[in-house]
């Protein structure tokens, strides 16, 4: 066998070492729902968005999770029944919601009992709405992904979240 032969031969892969493909799952997230940087004040635009969004995912079986602010769920300090119908088209579609704090603080820039109360409060709306559909809030979005500053918060935080039921989705 000349050389350029054992050499091709080599960089053959064998039967015997050709593994499967590793098995992967991709989902699509989406932060600061209601909304994000759109004109919050047109409410037929927002609902136009989210439902030609939402069908877009659902026509290509696109899992998806939106992570809410549920500091936007308010106009002028009163609940507003528009947003919160936004989240229910998003769980009657099938996808699920994830908790994405309150206000969207910083865990590097604020302490950390500040950043829990923040992120109970963010579930006040959010988790009555999948309970009514059958689902559990299980998702947390860190904000700017921002998970603390010292070891110590970090850990803590992670307690803080099993504790409450929480998968921090990356």
């Amino acid at each position: 066998m000349t050389r350029r032969l054992f050499f091709l031969l080599c960089l053959l892969p064998s039967a015997a070492s050709a593994a499967p493909p590793p098995d992967r799952t991709v989902a699509v997230t989406f932060d600061d729902l209601p909304f994000a940087a759109v004109p919050t004040e047109d409410d037929g635009y927002l609902e136009t968005m989210t439902t030609r969004l939402l069908h877009s995912l659902q026509a290509e079986h696109v899992p998806a999770v939106g992570f809410v602010n549920e500091s936007k769920l308010a106009r002028d300090g009163t609940p507003d029944a528009v947003r919160i119908g936004l989240l229910r088209t998003w769980l009657q579609a099938g996808f699920e919601l994830g908790n994405h704090t309150y206000s969207h603080p910083s865990l590097n820039r604020i302490p950390l009992a500040a950043f829990e109360a923040d992120l109970l409060q963010g579930e006040t709306v959010t988790r009555p709405l999948m309970q009514r559909e059958g689902k559990t809030l299980r998702w947390f979005r860190h904000p700017f992904l921002h998970q603390g500053t010292t070891p110590e918060v970090r850990a803590a935080f992670r307690d803080f979240l099993t504790t409450h039921g929480y998968i921090v989705a990356p």
